[in-house]
């Protein structure tokens, strides 16, 4: 008699990665509606240990702890054709009303989120709030199955006149900008670390009207966004902090497609015009600036990706549509979101063309980004691209059930170890190497008769069993 001791198989935990978080949200918290006066908060997220390969619902709202399973405020679904959606009661089961996202072979996507702060007494001026994202069962499911929270707070800030409220800021209509892309504010000029603030521009196709509009179907956004920048094409708005002594130094647009960096309205003492920024005291009077934004990228940047690689290593890679006056390409590499280190550089091809190289995967959280250097030594940005260096799912089989070949993830091997496939009455029908240091194996199983089998992982003396199907 054959007997077979599985051990419980370990898979790679959900978790979220910032990659342009704004520090500041707007905020009341009297349990009054009318007193709201928002404004939105728009966020880029990249969500990790999901299904490969699976297309997902979601919303996401404001956390009042680093951990939890509720939410407060409201959302705008973020469409990549068509209009923005308002929405007020989050749901997965209505069309329209969640956005959705197709992971990659990592179990990985990146998306925007734009959240509405409402009247809810968490939005009182002084709380931390965290971003907290709600998703189903990546398999068409209406209901919440997965609450990830990401650990960094966003501080909500009031309109007032002291030092540690908030004004108001908004543009004037910038010809360059492009309608549904987001705007990020900084203060530095390189526009690196968190974001102060950051909105879409319009006209996203939402009605945000005014607390103070005659309209019954006004939403409670502050007068000067609601009469002055919804619906007015090229325009955006949000809130900066009073007490910013160095005012804001970089308002970067950034693509709705991708997150790539496009250009940006760059300050050398936080005044733009003749609109200073510095220590604000206007509150619901907001700042009007005007400005030409420059640094425009050098070339047309189709996307730029880092993604985790067997034996310890991160590939690279970008793809270009045009390069035009385009010198080389820095691969740069930060630990912190902030300091960034050159990694490695490639000449411009002077035309269309794919990128690569590589990078050894560090432990924690790796960002990634592309220096782009023209023939003026002018310089422009990438957007950021997030690798998670913790180790992947220890034992994981994808797809499942499979017809022809499987995808294996599991804990690096060391030396000798081995992946076998037994069938349920236990005998072995495939044995297969494992390269050593790798992260994921190829088998195939086609000559596999249709069923149920078990595989087991053997590396550095101990054993992880899964179940897959063969159909």
């Amino acid at each position: 008699m054959i007997c077979l001791f599985f051990s419980v198989s370990a898979f790679a935990q959900p978790s979220v990665t910032e990659i342009s978080l704004p520090q500041y949200v707007q905020g009341v918290g009297s349990a009054n509606p009318p007193d709201d006066r928002k404004v939105p908060f728009v966020c880029r997220m990249q969500v990790d240990g999901l299904t490969p390969n699976a297309t997902y619902r979601f919303y996401s709202l404001f956390g009042n702890a680093p951990s939890g399973n509720t939410g407060v405020g409201g959302y705008i679904v973020v469409n990549q054709t068509g209009n923005f959606q308002r929405v007020t009661s989050a749901t997965l089961s209505v069309a329209g009303r969640y956005q959705t996202a197709t992971t990659d072979a990592t179990g990985s996507f990146t998306t925007w989120c734009v959240l509405e702060p409402s009247s809810d007494i968490n939005f009182a001026p002084g709380t931390s709030l965290y971003w907290r994202i709600f998703l189903n069962n990546g398999n068409n499911g209406a209901a919440v199955v997965t609450r990830i929270t990401n650990p960094n707070p966003v501080t909500v800030l009031g309109w007032g006149t002291a030092p540690n409220q908030g004004t108001g800021l908004r543009s004037t209509a910038i010809s360059q900008y492009t309608a549904k892309n987001f705007v990020l504010l900084y203060d530095n000029a390189d526009g690196t670390g968190r974001p102060v603030s950051g909105s879409f521009i319009e006209s996203d196709g939402t009605r945000n009207l005014s607390a103070l509009n005659p309209d019954v179907t006004n939403e409670g956004y502050a007068p000067f966004y609601g009469d002055n920048v919804d619906g007015q094409d090229k325009v955006w708005g949000t809130i900066i902090p009073n007490n910013l002594a160095g005012g804001i130094r970089s308002i970067a647009e950034f693509s709705l497609t991708d997150g790539s960096k496009l250009r940006a309205c760059l300050s050398a003492d936080g005044t733009f015009g003749s609109a200073s920024t510095v220590n604000a005291n206007g509150g619901l009077n907001a700042i009007v600036l005007t400005c030409t934004p420059t640094g425009v990228l050098p070339v047309t940047l189709l996307r730029f990706t880092a993604s985790a690689m067997p034996e310890n290593k991160v590939l690279l890679k970008w793809a270009t549509s045009l390069e035009q006056h385009t010198k080389y390409f820095i691969v740069e590499r930060s630990f912190n979101a902030t300091t960034y280190n050159r990694v490695d550089s490639l000449g411009a091809k002077g035309i269309a063309g794919n990128y690569e190289t590589n990078d050894e995967l560090h432990p924690g959280v790796t960002y990634y980004r592309l220096k782009i250097v023209d023939n003026d030594g002018k310089l422009s940005y990438s957007n950021i691209a997030i690798v998670n260096g913790k180790e992947p799912a220890k034992l994981l089989v994808s797809p499942n059930p499979a017809t022809n070949k499987i995808a294996i993830s599991h804990s690096p091997a060391v030396a000798a170890g081995s992946i076998s496939v037994y069938s349920i009455s236990g005998a072995r029908i495939l044995s297969q190497q494992v390269a050593r240091g790798a992260f994921q194996t190829s088998l195939d199983i086609s000559r596999l008769s249709k069923g149920n089998y078990y595989l087991v992982y053997e590396n550095a003396g101990k054993k992880e069993t899964v179940s897959f199907t063969k159909m």
